[in-house]
């Protein structure tokens, strides 16, 4: 009985021994699958805190490009305003400009003969009906336009003529400046009862006072000047 119970003594010490290696096993294969887990998050971490510091460059050089455009707006619209105001001056002067060609420009005038009519040598051909008589500068009793701003200026005229026989007829008209032959102007006819139109136009710098028509050449000339028009003096200030 003796020797029993020591051997089931001896038996117990060492199945409670064999039982505390189990458990102190398990728990160091536990701590290593932690410290696993440990190492892996640890990878994690610093995968992510590259990422971000990336992510910081980024915004940081994001930051930097929208400073730069804030600047380019602001430097923009300072030079748009001074643009506006280059352009105002611009327009202001352009105004200014044109206010002073109209006050300067407004002279011109057309005018026709209505009416048949023959002339003699060195008569004022009388255009008796207006168009347009900007500065009243032509005078359609007389026939004479007086230059009230000294200048260049564009004229232009036409007379009309029908051949009553057969054979040659030619109407001369001459353009005077002070009773000066400037630029002459010829309608021709061949058959009786053609017509013919003949004209011309001259620049030419007037002084203020100057006075400019239009005349017959030679006695007995006939004139058409019926509702056609076709027989007509016109004038145009250019600039000064």
């Amino acid at each position: 009985m003796l020797l029993c119970g020591i051997f089931i003594i001896c038996i117990i010490p060492l199945a409670s021994s064999n039982q505390t290696s189990f458990s102190l096993q398990d728990v160091v294969a536990k701590f290593a699958g932690w410290e696993e887990r440990l190492l892996k998050q640890e990878k994690w971490i610093k995968k992510q805190d590259i990422i971000i510091k990336k992510q910081n460059m980024k915004i940081n050089f994001l930051e930097k490009q929208i400073a730069n455009h804030s600047t380019a707006i602001r430097d923009c619209r300072s030079g748009q305003g001074l643009v506006t105001q280059r352009n105002e001056v611009s327009e202001n002067h352009d105004h200014s400009r044109n206010v002073k060609k109209s006050i300067d420009g407004s002279i011109a005038f057309s005018a026709f003969m209505n009416h048949d009519a023959d002339f003699g040598a060195g008569q004022t051909i009388k255009f008796n009906q207006i168009i347009t008589n900007e500065g009243n500068g032509y005078n359609m009793h007389t026939g004479v336009f007086t230059c009230s701003e000294a200048g260049m200026y564009l004229f232009m005229f036409f007379i009309g003529e029908r051949g009553e026989k057969e054979g040659i007829t030619q109407m001369y008209a001459d353009l005077k400046v002070n009773s000066q032959n400037v630029m002459d102007a010829v309608a021709e006819t061949r058959h009786s009862a053609e017509d013919a139109q003949g004209g011309n136009s001259v620049v030419i710098r007037l002084k203020q006072g100057d006075a400019v028509w239009i005349s017959n050449r030679y006695n007995g000339f006939h004139i058409e000047g019926d509702a056609s028009r076709i027989s007509s003096f016109t004038g145009l200030f250019l600039y000064p």
